[in-house]
């Protein structure tokens, strides 16, 4: 009797391309995160302007098939003369139930970029864990476990327990077939000010020379800070999935841009409710407009869309000791940030 042995199929990692892009709609499907069409992983993946040559993620290929993905995206920092480069992962998703495959891709990962250092952002209960075994440590320190929040419409806050309390119970399909989460949800209005802040149009050759004084003033100082140019905002808002969900507001004073305020429309998963996530707020000129000031705009942006909450993930430690009045600080039990640099 002739026995036939094969041998396990062997994995490749290789830098994403677009001729990867069905599989990875799929693994985005089946891990449950939001929807993309193909043009929109173009977008995301392709389009960035600070990718340079490089590689927006990898791909674990085993037997012809995407088995995982981890994306990644360059951003560029500048404090005078001095300049830094970091890629952001996102998209973590992977086929298989086994943790040793995604740990070899985000090995290879952190091993193959050319950017001065790697960070996650936003990392999840699960997969927060998982970098301190490959020397990424939680570069935001214990500001990495808070987040600040404030309630907007109570209603759809409390709909949003009930369904996630349905969910896992015999009741689940009862709670799937209920879409009453964005009654009142609208589109981020594409015109309007906000508590000082004016919804800025990026396309209006004025509100783009604006946006590049400021980003200057910014990174003349002496603290790394990433371009906000207008050929990056503009990058950022031509989202083709949701063009709607997101906006750029500003204050304009003595005819300079001397605040920012970046904000989305977001949801965690299918039964929480919506809220604005507010992306980016930073101001030339604290004592004018305050990090209080920029909060309340969004907060009035949040109520005309019909968000159900607002939230600012990444604070200061002057907010974290001075929440301001309405505002909940939120505690996770793991670190939402880490990092692995190669230069201090």
């Amino acid at each position: 009797m002739w026995v036939i042995w094969s041998l396990p199929s062997k994995v490749e990692i290789l830098p994403v391309s677009p001729s990867h892009l069905p599989d990875l709609v799929e693994l985005n499907e089946i891990c449950g995160f939001p929807a993309r069409s193909l043009e929109g992983w173009r977008w995301v993946l392709f389009d960035n302007p600070e990718q340079s040559d490089e590689p927006a993620g990898y791909v674990a290929m085993k037997d012809g098939r995407a088995e995982a993905f981890l994306c990644t995206q360059r951003r560029a920092f500048k404090s005078g003369t001095t300049e830094r480069s970091m890629v952001s992962a996102h998209t973590f998703v992977s086929r298989q139930a086994k943790p040793g495959l995604g740990l070899k891709l985000l090995r290879h990962m952190l091993s193959s970029h050319g950017a001065d250092a790697a960070n996650t952002l936003n990392n999840n209960a699960l997969s927060a864990p998982m970098y301190p075994h490959v020397n990424a440590f939680p570069w935001r320190g214990e500001l990495g476990r808070v987040f600040l929040e404030k309630p907007v419409r109570w209603s759809a806050l409390l709909r949003s327990r009930i369904y996630n309390a349905l969910k896992n119970s015999p009741f689940k399909m009862l709670a799937s077939g209920w879409q009453h989460l964005e009654r009142g949800v609208k589109p981020l209005p594409k015109v309007g000010e906000f508590a000082g802040f004016t919804v800025m149009d990026t396309a209006d050759p004025s509100m783009s020379s604006l946006l590049d004084g400021f980003n200057e003033a910014l990174q003349a100082g002496a603290m790394l800070q990433p371009d906000r140019s207008s050929e990056i905002w503009r990058y950022r808002l031509a989202d083709p999935d949701y063009h709607d969900a997101m906006r750029l507001l500003g204050v304009v004073r003595e005819g300079a841009l001397v605040a920012l305020l970046a904000v989305s429309l977001a949801k965690d998963d299918m039964f929480s409710a919506s809220a604005l996530e507010i992306e980016d707020m930073v101001s030339l000129d604290e004592s004018g407009v305050s990090d209080a000031n920029m909060l309340e705009a969004a907060v009035q942006l949040a109520k005309v869309s019909g968000a159900a909450r607002v939230r600012r993930r990444v604070i200061t430690q002057s907010l974290a000791d001075n929440v301001p009045a309405g505002w909940m600080l939120r505690e996770r039990d793991y670190h939402s940030a880490h990092m692995q640099s190669r230069v201090d």
